[in-house]
């Protein structure tokens, strides 16, 4: 595939993504009113909605605005998603979540209704009711609310910010919001009247997404570009780093994939607290492939019927490739059940162009750009017996220490040397 069209794509795409993520909803007329936003924007999905931001293809997110009034409350309603995992979580003006968040197991339900996160073999009905207070947090918290009156941190006053719901895993692939209607929204004032939001009137889906996807996911290495770069911003052999999500992002540099810890900030990365990750940058230039092998997480294989509530290791996990060309796209990613493990639970991934796929590989994931990408190892809602956990590495312990064999073991190799002798002929012994 050229350079030139593939950076036409991008760029048709980042178009859109322009229009979309930096949409400001129009606020209601009434002048006693301030700027109240219309709910749930276009779905940030790298598949068939806006593909920005490292998203797990299995991931399908939605996002409103709010403004903090003083002696208001927003009311979340709607229905439990058929889903592995979903979570609204509220941000504030610097993008930091407030915790705990609105997670799906924690979710009291509606009078009359059931947890099915909580309670296996629910039929009836599986409703919740949250809200967003714009007050001071009492000394006893209400359930299924979040106090929104003050910054998280709680040193100043939250003009306002976001809304994030995220729907992972629907138990349908093609249900996105898991088999149910999007929350409904309102505002409820302080002398009790009510305003229903009204949806957001713009474009629910980039109508480029799916062919943009294709070429990222086909790209192949350009002949007639050079086979090493001047500036190499991977790291021979690969060098891992973690992330755990904590409520206050002390060093953006430190949430960045492949980035180098900044001085603090205080601002946040609209970070969903629940999830962990681990990263490294690779890149064409040290080998045809990439190869990584660790021990698999058990989670609850929901796509095969299985309980969301079951016992395992962690409830989600996956490994995604990510582009470094554009808009921090997605390429492809891989989910906990999609991947093929051998007869100790260990996996072993290859990343390559197409063209360099070894015949062999039990899980593969094309690199899909120019020079270099991303590997992103998710981990969600990790047990806490789960010791070898990402989100479970103690202070002074090196994630490699800590995971010992759940630590992902990479190496760059010729797609040869892997059809040859496999993993072993690739990684460190």
């Amino acid at each position: 595939m050229s350079l030139g069209r593939l950076a036409r794509s991008t760029l048709a795409r980042a178009a859109v993504v322009s229009l979309s993520v930096f949409y400001v909803p129009p606020a209601f007329s009434s002048p006693s009113i301030p700027a109240i936003p219309c709910s749930w924007t276009p779905p940030d999905q790298p598949t068939h909605g806006i593909n920005w931001g490292w998203t797990d293809t299995n991931d399908t997110g939605w996002s409103m605005t709010y403004a903090a009034i003083a002696g208001a409350r927003l009311v979340i309603h709607g229905e439990y998603a058929h889903s592995r995992f979903f979570v609204i979580d509220v941000y504030d003006s610097k993008g930091n979540p407030y915790t705990p968040d609105f997670l799906d197991a924690s979710l009291e339900p509606d009078p009359g209704s059931v947890n099915p996160f909580t309670t296996e073999g629910v039929s009836g009905p599986q409703y919740y009711t949250a809200y967003v207070e714009f007050a001071p947090m009492p000394a006893v918290p209400a359930n299924n609310t979040i106090y929104a009156a003050t910054m998280t941190d709680g040193s100043t006053p939250n003009a306002g910010g976001l809304i994030a719901l995220r729907v992972y895993l629907p138990d349908n692939p093609i249900d996105y919001s898991g088999g149910v209607p999007l929350p409904q929204v309102s505002i409820e004032l302080a002398d009790g009247t009510t305003i229903p939001l009204r949806e957001c009137d713009v474009v629910k889906e980039n109508p480029f997404q799916p062919d943009i996807t294709e070429l990222l996911t086909d790209a192949a290495y350009p002949s007639a570009a050079p086979a090493v770069i001047p500036f190499p911003l991977a790291k021979n052999p690969p060098a891992w780093q973690t992330s755990t999500n904590p409520n206050l992002d002390e060093t953006i540099g430190s949430s960045l994939p492949g980035g180098d810890p900044l001085p603090p900030t205080g601002v946040g990365l609209l970070t969903a607290p629940a999830n962990s990750y681990m990263n490294t940058r690779i890149s064409r230039q040290y080998g045809e492939i990439f190869v990584m092998r660790a021990k698999a997480p058990t989670s609850p294989d929901t796509r095969a019927g299985q309980w969301v509530g079951a016992p395992s290791q962690v409830r989600y996990w996956s490994v995604c490739i990510n582009s470094t060309l554009g808009a921090t796209q997605t390429v492809a990613c891989l989910a906990d059940h999609e991947f093929a493990l051998d007869s100790d639970g260990d996996f072993t991934l290859v990343v390559s162009d197409p063209d360099h796929r070894p015949a062999n590989a039990p899980n593969w994931l094309p690199l899909g750009d120019v020079y270099d990408g991303w590997i992103y190892m998710r981990q969600f809602l990790a047990a806490p017996d789960f010791q070898q956990a990402i989100a479970n590495i103690p202070p002074g312990e090196t994630a490699e220490e800590s995971m010992g064999s759940y630590f992902p073991v990479s190496a760059y190799c010729s797609a040869a040397v892997f059809e040859t002798s496999g993993a072993a002929g690739c990684l460190p012994q």
